[in-house]
C-alpha cells in the first residue's frame, strides 16, 4: 500500500472509533432535553460537550500552488482529517476552554521532484467566545458564530521526492520531539435539538517548523488549515453518564420485583 492510502485508511480508521464514541455518549444523553442554562447548575461537572470533527487539513508553504483556488486546494493540498473536541461551557455558554485531537495530513505536487506527502497528529488547548451570545445575550436563535484560538504540539511525518531535502532514509523527515503549533478561526453552528448541534469550522495554524513539506526557505515557517464539519453534543451533567437514571424506564423494567 502506497504511503497516502496507508495514512488515510489510518485516518479512517480513527474517525470510525471516535464516530462510536460520540454514538455511546449520544444514546446515553438523548434520553432528556438540556435544561435551560438559568437553570443549569454550573459546577465542573456541569456544561460539558464533546465533539466528532471530520473534513481536510490543507498545506500553505513554500511549495504551495492553489492558496486562492479553495477547489485546487482540497484537490491537490489537502487530505482526509477527523478530530475529537471536548469543552467546557462557562457564563451561560458565552465561553468555552477546551481541548482537541487532530489527526490528518497534505500533500503537494509542486513539481515530480519537489512533491511531497505529510502526515500529522496534534493535541492542543483552545479558548472560544461566542460571538453571537456576547452581542445578543437575550436573543433566542439556533443559529451561532463563534471564534476561537489556541496553541498546541504536533508531531509529524513527511516522505518527498528526489529533489527534497534528504535527512533519513528515502527522503523522510520524521519529527523525533512534538513541535509547537498556534492557531485562530471561526465557527458556525446550527443547533438542531437541545442538546445536539452541526458545526463548521475553519482554522489556520502556524507550524513552528519548516519542514513539513522537506524544503527550508530561511525562517519562514509553513502552515497548515483545517475545514470541517463537527457534530456537537451537550452534557448536561457529566456524572450522569456514570450512574443509572430513575427515570429510565428501561433500567426498571429490569429491577422491578416480579408480580405476585
Amino acid at each position: 500500500m502506497v504511503p497516502g492510502k496507508k495514512q488515510m485508511g489510518l485516518s479512517i480508521n480513527r474517525g470510525i472509533i471516535l464516530g462510536f464514541s460520540i454514538f455511546m455518549a449520544m444514546a446515553a444523553m438523548a434520553q432528556k432535553s438540556r435544561k435551560p442554562l438559568n437553570q443549569a447548575q454550573t459546577g465542573i461537572l456541569n456544561l460539558w460537550k464533546i465533539e466528532i470533527l471530520g473534513g481536510a487539513t490543507s498545506y500553505f508553504g513554500d511549495l504551495s500552488l492553489y492558496d486562492l483556488n479553495p477547489i485546487g486546494k482540497l484537490a491537490n493540498e489537502s487530505q482526509l482529517a477527523v478530530g475529537l473536541r471536548i469543552s467546557k461551557s462557562l457564563f451561560n455558554d458565552k465561553l468555552e476552554l477546551g481541548g482537541q485531537l487532530l489527526n490528518g495530513g497534505f500533500k503537494g505536487d509542486y513539481s515530480p521532484s519537489y512533491s511531497f506527502s505529510t502526515s500529522i497528529f496534534e493535541y492542543n488547548l483552545q479558548f472560544r467566545v461566542n460571538l453571537s451570545k456576547v452581542v445578543f445575550p437575550g436573543r433566542k436563535t439556533n443559529y451561532g458564530l463563534s471564534f476561537f484560538a489556541g496553541a498546541g504540539q504536533f508531531v509529524f511525518s513527511s516522505r518527498g521526492g528526489p529533489q527534497s531535502i534528504s535527512i533519513e532514509n528515502g527522503n523522510v523527515y520524521r519529527s523525533r520531539v512534538p513541535e509547537f503549533v498556534y492557531f485562530f478561526g471561526g465557527l458556525l453552528n446550527r443547533q438542531i435539538t437541545d442538546i445536539i448541534s452541526l458545526n463548521l469550522e475553519l482554522s489556520i495554524r502556524q507550524a513552528q517548523n519548516d519542514y513539513l513539506d522537506l524544503r527550508r526557505y530561511g525562517s519562514n515557517y509553513d502552515y497548515y488549515s483545517f475545514f470541517g464539519v463537527g457534530l456537537s453534543i451537550y452534557i448536561e451533567d457529566i456524572s450522569t453518564m456514570f450512574s443509572n437514571s430513575k427515570s429510565c424506564e428501561a433500567y426498571d423494567s429490569l429491577h422491578r420485583e416480579p408480580f405476585k
